[in-house]
Parts: C-alpha cells; sequence; structure tokens
C-alpha cells in the first residue's frame, strides 16, 4: 500500500510547501468545507458587470459564477486582474490538490475580460502548469492583451500563489460580430 502521507508530503516539500493531510474515511467535502470568506464588491449601483470603480465597467462574462473562475480586481483596456479563493468543491482528493480546470477557468476570465467585449470568444489556447494548486491556496491571474493578429487577440496570462507562478498561458480570443449564440436554434 502507498504511503500517500509521505508522497503529498515529498511534492509539497518539493514546491516549498510544508503542509500534511492525512487520508481519512471522511468525504473530501467535509474534509476540505467550502470558504465563503471573501465578497464580490460591486460599485454603488449594485449591478454585476461594474468593479469598484464605475469607468471600469466588465462588458463581457456578466452573468459568470465568480466563486468558480474568480473576482474581478483590476480592469484597464487590455489588464485584467482576477483573485480566487480555492475551496474544497475544488479538490480532486484527500490531499486538498485543486483540479486544473479551475485555475485553466480563472486564467481565462482573466483573459477574456482582458478584451472586455461582449461577443469575444475563446479560440484556443496554449498553456503550462509550474506547480499544484491547494484548497484555502489565493490565486492571482493577470491578464495583458497584445496587439491583434488579424482577427486574432492573443493575451498573456499568468496566475501566481504567494507570489509564485503555478500557471501560465496564452490564450487566443475573437471577437465575433454578433453573440456566438445568435440565431442558433436547436
Amino acid at each position: 500500500m502507498l504511503d500517500t502521507t509521505c508522497a503529498s508530503n515529498a511534492a509539497a516539500s518539493k514546491f516549498g510547501r510544508s503542509r500534511s493531510i492525512a487520508p481519512s474515511s471522511q468525504s473530501i467535502h467535509s474534509q476540505f468545507p467550502p470558504k465563503h470568506d471573501f465578497q464580490v464588491s460591486f460599485s454603488s449601483h449594485g449591478a454585476p458587470g461594474h468593479l469598484d470603480c464605475p469607468a471600469m465597467q466588465i462588458k463581457t462574462h456578466t452573468s459568470i459564477d465568480q466563486g468558480l473562475v474568480g473576482v474581478p480586481r483590476e480592469l484597464s483596456p487590455g489588464e485584467a486582474s482576477v483573485e480566487l479563493r480555492t475551496t474544497g468543491t475544488m479538490a480532486v482528493d484527500v490531499h486538498g490538490l485543486v483540479h486544473g480546470g479551475f485555475v485553466f477557468g480563472l486564467a481565462d476570465h482573466a483573459a477574456m475580460l482582458a478584451i472586455n467585449h461582449p461577443n469575444v470568444v475563446l479560440g484556443g489556447a496554449e498553456v503550462r502548469f509550474h506547480a499544484p494548486v491547494e484548497v484555502g491556496d489565493l490565486l492571482l491571474a493577470k491578464a495583458s492583451a497584445r496587439a491583434p493578429e488579424d482577427k486574432k487577440q492573443p493575451v498573456d496570462v499568468s496566475v501566481s500563489c504567494d507570489g509564485k507562478q503555478v500557471f501560465s498561458g496564452v490564450f487566443v480570443s475573437f471577437i465575433a460580430a454578433e453573440h456566438v449564440l445568435e440565431g442558433v436554434t436547436k
């Protein structure tokens, strides 16, 4: 039988973290209860799509669940910063490893906000995971749009935890003439 406690501690040491979570028969959700220790702050209008500064109105992904992909913290033309506190519902195992899809979702959200157009869509991405993310980590994604290449709009995104890069990538987006679901029938 594999001693997962030692394996986990070895992995934690490799990435500069000291943490010991012993496996148990408890469900992952009781071992890592969801944290709701942050609040989304909107402008005085109180409407989604606004940050603290009315001049920085969010024009894309206005109905997204920010508890899953992060809360916008800064927004300016071509730039965005988004913060995500990872929760127990994001864990894949008893050690508290967060599924990479949540980190990708955070980075994608930041990239879309850097473009900040109502019809922006993701066309592709080339990404790299640099270090594991754990339940309770506070992640910060910073996105910076490059110059457009024909119809493509590349965006560089870096995600860090405690100042250490855990993810990076280039997200290629497109701005459609109309919403991608406009006129689509089922």
